[in-house]
């Protein structure tokens, strides 16, 4: 019986020691995989960290690069601007100097025509004056002073008005020059066709040697 009961003794022994040591078999292994697992646990969240730290700063670098870039056009943008309001004042001052040139040459071209007018004038009054002078030294009627006066003064006026064709050649710009002239020449070619017309129609014969000499004798004076 003693026997027995040590067998049975040493048996619930061994049994509860086998219990204990397998308890802490099995919590020395759920240790270390929950070791294990909270060093993979860890390693993953410091990797995800660290990719979070690397997005973050390539999201940073990439808003700073688009942000360079965006004042860089900007500024290229306000460059072309300017530029292009710089070539639009000088092109308006272009114009405006244009504008005031032809300004200028309409005014000296009008000028021209009222000394043209002027000089028309002048020789009318010239002629008539000649005119009546002939009629009261010579006693000839006013068709017959008329053609006398062509006859004595034509290359006089002639001169005259070349001279002052002169003068405005000199006064004024090339352009306006030709312009003046071109005017100048149309009064002359009308003025002289007239004088041409009527010295080729008609001859005057002077009544007497008497009228002759006054004639000559106050024209040489």
């Amino acid at each position: 019986m003693e026997v027995n009961l040590t067998l049975l003794m040493a048996s619930m022994l061994f049994l509860a020691l086998g219990a204990v040591v397998g308890y802490y078999t099995r919590q020395s292994i759920a240790s270390k995989q929950l070791t294990t697992a909270e060093g993979k646990a860890n390693s993953i969240i410091e990797e995800a960290k660290q990719k979070y730290k690397e997005e973050t700063l390539n999201a940073k670098n990439k808003a700073v690069e688009i942000l360079e870039e965006a004042k860089k056009k900007e500024k290229e943008r306000e460059e072309q601007i300017r530029k292009m309001e710089q070539r639009l004042e000088k092109r308006e001052e272009m114009i405006d100097r244009k504008m005031d040139d032809l300004d200028k040459g309409k005014n000296l071209l009008e000028s021209k025509v009222l000394q043209v007018k002027s000089i028309k004038k002048e020789a009318e009054t010239i002629r008539q004056k000649e005119l009546k002078r002939l009629e009261e030294i010579a006693g000839l009627d006013k068709e017959q002073a008329k053609n006398v006066l062509l006859q004595l003064t034509e290359d006089e006026y002639k001169e005259a008005l070349l001279e002052k064709i002169k003068r405005l050649e000199r006064d004024g710009a090339e352009e306006m020059k030709k312009k003046a002239q071109n005017i100048i020449v149309q009064v002359i070619q009308k003025y002289a066709g007239a004088h041409t017309a009527e010295t080729t129609t008609s001859t005057v014969s002077i009544p007497s040697d008497e009228i002759k000499g006054k004639i000559i004798g106050r024209e040489g004076r």
